[in-house]
C-alpha cells in the first residue's frame, strides 16, 4: 500500500526506500559561480538517517571540507555534482560503513 494506491509500486521505489531506511540520505548544496566557477559560500550538507547526533558533528564537518575542495576544483555544474557524489560516497562508506542515497545540488548563479 503506498498512500491511496494499493500494488502499485514499482521495484525500484521500493529498492530506494529500503535503501533510504537502513543507510539514510545526504544532500549535499554547493553554490558557485555562473561565470567563473568559483565556489560562492559554505557547502550545505543535510543528512536524515545516516547517525547519531553525537558522531554527527565530525561526519558533517569532514564532508563539508570535502565538498568545499570538490567544489574549489572548478569545472562545470554536472562535474562538480558527479565529483561530489563519488567523493562524500566514498568518504561515509569509509567513516562509517553504510552508503547512504547521496544527492548533489549544485547551483550556479
Amino acid at each position: 500500500m503506498d498512500g491511496l494506491g494499493v500494488g502499485d509500486v514499482s521495484e525500484v521505489v521500493l529498492e530506494d526506500r529500503r535503501i533510504l531506511s537502513q543507510n539514510g540520505f545526504i544532500v549535499a548544496v554547493v553554490v558557485i559561480d555562473l561565470y567563473t566557477g568559483r565556489l560562492l559560500s559554505t557547502p550545505k550538507i543535510i543528512s536524515r538517517g545516516l547517525v547519531y547526533n553525537q558522531e554527527a558533528e565530525a561526519l558533517m564537518r569532514g564532508l563539508e571540507e570535502r565538498a568545499k575542495k570538490v567544489a574549489e576544483g572548478g569545472g562545470t555544474a554536472a562535474l562538480i555534482a558527479k565529483q561530489l557524489k563519488a567523493v562524500l560516497a566514498g568518504y561515509v562508506q569509509s567513516a562509517t560503513g553504510r552508503r547512504p542515497m547521496i544527492l548533489p545540488v549544485v547551483e550556479a548563479v
